[in-house]
């Protein structure tokens, strides 16, 4: 054999190098193995690469062959370099891989600071020594009013203490304090000096958030007596807890810090505010409850307790806590107490006052989230009963998400309004968000039967179908409500309304189920159906049962015959309003009647005269109803429906501008959370009315308005939605806005693509005028 060059030799070298470089990198990034082994071994690997070029020379070269190797030659055989090569490889390959454990192992014992674990170091002691003690003291004393004060967890003392005797100085700089904490968790981090003067104390302290430049959160001072010593720590444990509400979304949460003088209330309230943004209302309602019996003049924590009983349906609760927030207020600033007075008047159903107080307030303090939030809430839940689009709730909820991202309440009322405008990426968006930063929260299950029946997404609504039997009565509820009012998946909301009715519920909750499928039977144009329903509704709870059926006698696809109506009467005339018993379930969904049964009775009595034509009947109804002494969350319900008798009489009579002004008097001024869980507070059938008698009267815009919010607040306002489409579609085309009316006769056509075959004709029409339209 021939000698190779030396440029073929550094050629072999470096190109089986760039090949094994190569194949290691792909390791390196795909494998899972430290990243730290391949660098180290293609170091080594490359070192025993050249035994393997020499030898391949060595054993190509004519002069050290086989037969004539001797010396230092004989060093470079195959079996040699390979063995160097491997040998080397592993070797180093193993030392890396134990540099790199070692170093993860380091890594892993310091943990990252949490802006939520909080060190409290020791107290610097100036004074007699016999009190020295309470320099380390307060360390002990101050982590424990700390611990637990909503998400704030703090360091052990003890270990905080055994570090601290190391050290060669008990006096710390923030930036040294900062570096102590850090090593241990810490984010946040609390000095402090204690100076004695003839038995009296004057301790003060500092709250940082730690980091390169430590930076002050919070100061506090308390002065007393030595023997005061628990007194102090308390005082200085409120302070510092005030300061750590920072933001606008947290300045509720300051207020309620400077609001109380009791530490175990602060420490309750905090908790609430913590499972209240954990979507746990439940939980923040036994929190605030504390809280508020630790101090019966704890405003803020009344008015979160106020929200979070809403949340949680039960009505009663929330309503007296509104009142004992304002009650309470004397010792809030002027902007707070505006806050409350607002809330208040909210509480009270006088919408246009709250509208007008929020939007002062917001524009006086842009930044006030709770102000933006309740604004929202006044929109979306209000402006329906009083013909305004829920649509304009959008902005201000979307303003409450720039100020606090993670205010999942405002998520799940944007997610209604993004499912009946159509923008489904946004819904997807706000669930999803929802849902990752509440996994288990009480409205989780709610939101995403929203996003399921939104659109056709078989596989989702299968998974929300599959949660039902195992959800509480509340659960199933929000999540037929949500299915059932914001979606216009009819069928699909029928398959998880019909989880109310399994005989595994109790009766109260059946009976819900069985209206709301009445209501959707009726959405669907399946009349016969629909009496199917209430017929059960009766079976179970008699007394709501006539209540049902008397109310939607007056609706146009039922057509009651007289005999009917003769019996409904009766019924109503023999029904002992006050002997109905009170609901088991404290649920506003279940127990929005109690108390309000003769007021309903004398309404009710009134519909079935005025449309039995029964002149003298229906008017002494409707006096009697307007008479009735209602609470302050009914407002003007009871002349509101009083109105709506006399109104339904001069209808009945063909007097339409007469019905109409009656109507025009009403104002359904009411605690809007009745609203979403009551035809009767919701006064659907008023509001479809009052569409009739502008359309009749040609006043095509303003019917349009009323037809467009008929069915923007709960289930109960179902039977009522095709109605409404029927007459926007014709609305929309004498008006020339042919998209407009092609959209609302598509939604028609729709709800009744299974309607009962008496009704089929008006679906021919309605088919007939979209095609003529182009849709």
């Amino acid at each position: 054999m021939t000698q190779r060059p030396v440029w073929q030799v550094v050629g072999v070298y470096l190109g089986f190098s760039w090949v094994v470089l190569q194949v290691i990198d792909v390791l390196a990034q795909n494998v899972g193995l430290p990243p730290a082994v391949f660098p180290s071994a293609l170091g080594l690997l490359l070192v025993g690469l050249p035994i393997v070029v020499i030898t391949a020379v060595v054993q190509h070269s004519p002069r050290t062959g086989a037969g004539a190797r001797s010396g230092w030659t004989r060093f470079f055989t195959w079996r040699n370099a390979i063995g160097t090569g491997v040998g080397a490889f592993a070797v180093w390959g193993l030392v890396s891989a134990g540099l790199f454990l070692l170093r993860s192992a380091g890594e892993s014992s310091s943990q990252e600071p949490s802006g939520r674990t909080l060190a409290v170091l020791p107290f610097n002691f100036q004074g007699s020594p016999d009190l020295k003690y309470l320099g380390d003291g307060f360390v002990d004393l101050l982590s424990t009013k700390l611990d637990g004060a909503g998400d704030l967890r703090v360091v052990d003392p003890r270990a905080i203490l055994s570090l601290a005797s190391d050290r060669d100085s008990d006096i710390l700089a923030p930036l040294q304090a900062s570096e102590f904490s850090g090593s241990l968790g810490a984010g946040l981090f609390v000095l402090g000096n204690i100076l004695e003067v003839g038995g009296r104390l004057t301790v003060t302290a500092a709250l940082y958030r730690g980091g390169p430049s430590p930076s002050v959160v919070a100061e506090a001072s308390e002065t007393g007596s030595a023997d005061a010593v628990f007194e102090s720590v308390d005082g200085l444990a409120t302070q510092l807890l005030a300061g750590l509400a920072d933001g606008p979304a947290s300045r509720v949460q300051h207020v309620a810090a400077v609001s109380t003088g009791s530490l175990p209330a602060l420490r309750a309230y905090l908790e609430g505010e913590r499972a209240y943004r954990l979507g746990r209302y439940r939980d923040a309602v036994s929190s605030f409850q504390q809280a508020v019996e630790l101090d019966s003049t704890y405003a803020v924590a009344y008015y979160r307790l106020s929200v979070v009983a809403e949340f949680s349906t039960l009505s009663e609760l929330a309503q007296e806590s509104a009142e004992l927030a304002f009650r309470h207020a004397h010792r809030l600033s002027d902007r707070d107490r505006g806050l409350l007075e607002a809330f208040l008047a909210w509480r009270r159903g006088a919408h246009a006052e709250a509208e007008s107080l929020y939007r002062e307030l917001v524009r006086s303090y842009p930044d006030e989230v709770e102000a933006w939030f309740e604004l929202g809430e006044v929109l979306i839940h209000g402006n329906p009963l009083h013909g305004r689009s829920f649509e304009e709730a959008w902005d201000p909820f979307l303003r409450v998400l720039e100020l606090d991202p993670q205010n999942t309440a405002a998520m799940y009322h944007l997610a209604r309004i993004a499912s009946v405008t159509g923008r489904f990426a946004m819904l997807d968006s706000l669930v999803d968000a929802h849902n990752r930063l509440n996994p288990g929260g009480d409205r989780e299950l709610e939101v995403r039967s929203l996003q399921a029946f939104s659109r056709p997404q078989p596989s989702l609504q299968a998974e929300v179908l599959q949660q039902l039997p195992a959800a509480t009565d509340v659960g199933v509820a929000l999540a037929s409500w949500d299915a059932a009012t914001w979606t216009e998946d009819a069928a699909g909301a029928r398959q998880v309304v019909t989880y109310l009715t399994d005989r595994s519920r109790g009766t109260e909750v059946r009976s819900l189920g069985h209206a709301w499928l009445a209501q959707l039977e009726l959405a669907s144009g399946r009349v016969a159906a629909a009496r199917g329903q209430l017929a059960q509704l009766s079976a179970l709870d008699p007394v709501a049962g006539i209540e049902y059926r008397a109310l939607l006698s007056a609706h146009p696809l039922l057509g009651a015959t007289s005999e009917e109506l003769a019996t409904l009467a009766s019924a109503l005339e023999a029904m002992d309003a006050a002997a109905v018993p009170p609901s088991n379930n404290p649920s506003i969904l279940y127990s929005v009647h109690d108390g309000v049964h003769g007021l309903l009775r004398a309404y009710l009595l009134g519909v079935v005269r005025a449309r039995m034509g029964d002149t003298q009947g229906a008017l002494a109804a409707a006096n009697a109803t307007a008479a009735t002494s209602t609470g302050p969350s009914e407002g003007s319900m009871a002349a509101d429906l009083g109105a709506s008798v006399r109104a339904q009489l001069l209808w009945h009579q063909g007097r339409y501008p007469e019905a109409l002004a009656e109507m025009e008097t009403t104002t359904r001024e009411v605690w809007y959370i009745g609203t979403l869980s009551s035809a009767f507070y919701g006064q659907a059938l008023e509001r479809f009315l009052r569409g009739e008698l502008l359309f009749q009267a040609g006043r095509l815009e303003e019917a349009a308005r009323w037809f467009a919010t008929g069915s923007q607040i709960a289930p109960y306002e179902l039977a009522f939605r095709p109605l409404a489409y029927e007459r926007l579609g014709q609305i929309h085309e004498a008006l020339g806005n042919a998209g407009q009316a092609a959209r609302f006769y598509g939604k028609f056509v729709n709800l009744w693509q299974s309607a009962d075959s008496t009704l089929l004709p008006r679906v021919a029409e309605a088919r007939s005028r979209l095609e003529s339209l182009g849709g």
